[in-house]
């Protein structure tokens, strides 16, 4: 396991309003990772202090899993150079981005080899990296919890910053996604309304993972594109000590969340009475498919 040294001589003062949207992101997608990247300035003198003033958003083709993330480049670049334009001293700090859809409480193996890869790499303007990393979400206003990190060019050694040397500024940020040159763009009410209604949505989802991680530890939660809705796949014991191949779809009809559990096609031929349960809740249609299929396996029809 990776062994991240305190950081010496490292401040950092982070934009109020890039923390929220840093947390806005999150909400809006609370089933998979997701990120982008900070911006702001730094000054040395007896300390590093790095301010972060902007963070630009991971972009359309930006792709995101439960357990990893890729973010749109060419996207993020020319946001960059747009906001350079009007702030010549401003500087890429590094990346932020979420764990707290999969548990992982500290910067990955993959996180840091990247990261690594990026600082030292010749055309890095920068001789450090900065990472912020929303590890929960957590109750009340603050809505996530984070960590800072800090990579140096040539230094095989990671370090985290401590909360103590972490201060929120007041200060407005200069980029956040939302925003044109500084102004935030106005929202129409029926937007403000479906967000509110999104982020109920999205915290929903979170307790139904973490309720089918416990009772079926070998369902995944995924996102489907093309479908635009969450779904889980994996497998689940049965009485007989085989296991079947599972899927749970969600589904919204007037203004109404469901879930449909179903065995995949390919589990047919073994299953070929249609093996298929509904619930408003993901756990309680795996356990009304679980029964019909406990049925099934011992003889005794539906």
């Amino acid at each position: 396991m990776t062994r991240f040294d305190p950081a010496k001589g490292v401040r950092v003062a982070i934009s109020r309003s890039v923390l929220t949207a840093v947390f806005d992101e999150c909400d809006r997608y609370g089933h998979v990772e997701t990120g982008g990247r900070i911006v702001g300035t730094y000054r040395r003198g007896r300390n590093l202090d790095v301010t972060v003033t902007g963070m630009i958003d991971a972009g359309p083709q930006a792709r995101r899993a439960v357990t990893s993330f890729f973010q749109d480049g060419e996207y993020q670049e020319g946001v960059f150079r747009e906001i350079e334009r009007e702030h010549p001293d401003i500087e890429h700090l590094g990346t932020w981005h979420t764990h707290h859809v999969n548990g992982f409480p500290t910067l990955s193996g993959g996180d840091i080899e990247t990261y690594r890869r990026t600082v030292n790499h010749p055309q890095h303007n920068l001789d450090f990296w900065y990472a912020l990393l929303v590890t929960a979400k957590v109750a009340g206003p603050d809505r996530y919890r984070v960590k800072h990190y800090l990579l140096r060019r040539h230094d095989d050694k990671v370090y985290k910053i401590p909360p103590k040397l972490v201060r929120v500024a007041e200060e407005r940020a200069i980029w956040v996604p939302g925003v044109t040159r500084g102004r935030p763009q106005a929202a129409p009410a029926s937007s403000i309304e479906s967000d509110s209604a999104s982020h109920s949505r999205q915290e929903r989802r979170a307790f139904d993972d973490q309720v089918l991680r416990q009772l079926f530890p070998n369902l995944r939660p995924f996102f489907s594109e093309a479908a635009q809705c969450l779904l889980w796949k994996g497998s689940i014991s049965l009485l007989d000590h085989s296991s079947a191949d599972v899927v749970v779809v969600e589904s919204v009809s007037e203004g109404k969340t469901g879930y449909e559990a179903m065995v995949p096609r390919k589990e047919r031929e073994r299953f070929p009475v249609a093996a298929r349960a509904q619930d408003e809740t993901p756990w309680l249609a795996v356990r009304r498919l679980e029964l019909h299929l406990n049925r099934l396996v011992a003889g005794l029809g539906n």
